[in-house]
């Protein structure tokens, strides 16, 4: 299933009937995520959530693209640290893309975590510190989160970590 590019999501879904209908509702959310599942072979395993998140009550509310529409999901809380700020994704700043990411992540991954295979993740395309990420996260057979970050304006490798999933005593 290969998705649209988020900016082409994008504009499908801020042209939709039910889009303009609930922006009118709530003028003040801004676009803050794209989130999409992936398998472990660095492909899409669905189409894009497209995330608005509202500061005046603090939740956010997903479009979910389904093809030839989209489905808007219940208003939810925000899964973040209290003191972290969601911020605007700007789409004018991302301008590496996923295609080029995607190939990064597959072409590193091996080098960045020797010790790890990879299983299925997911990714998210966010504004972090005031730069518009491409946030991949995988699991791997060892049960470790391994994450890779790429700059989606220059396409350089942000930052990578693993993290146990499972604390050992």
């Amino acid at each position: 299933m290969e998705p649209l590019t988020p900016s082409d999501t994008l504009a499908t879904l801020t042209a939709s009937p039910l889009f303009k209908d609930w922006k009118k509702e709530h003028a003040d959310s801004y676009l803050s995520h794209f989130f999409c599942p992936m398998s472990k072979v660095f492909q899409p395993s669905a189409l894009w959530d497209v995330g608005y998140f509202n500061p005046q009550d603090q939740k956010i509310t997903v479009f979910r693209d389904l093809g030839t529409s989209f489905e808007r999901m219940p208003e939810e809380d925000v899964f973040k640290k209290e003191s972290t700020a969601v911020e605007p994704l700007n789409m004018k700043k991302v301008v590496f893309p996923f295609a080029k990411a995607a190939t990064f992540v597959h072409d590193n991954v091996s080098s960045l975590f020797p010790k790890e295979q990879c299983g299925d993740g997911f990714l998210i395309l966010q504004n972090v510190s005031n730069t518009m990420l491409w946030n991949f996260t995988f699991i791997s057979a060892s049960l470790k989160f391994l994450n890779v970050k790429i700059n989606a304006k220059d396409g350089k490798l942000y930052s990578h970590q693993e993290v146990n999933v499972v604390q050992r005593e």
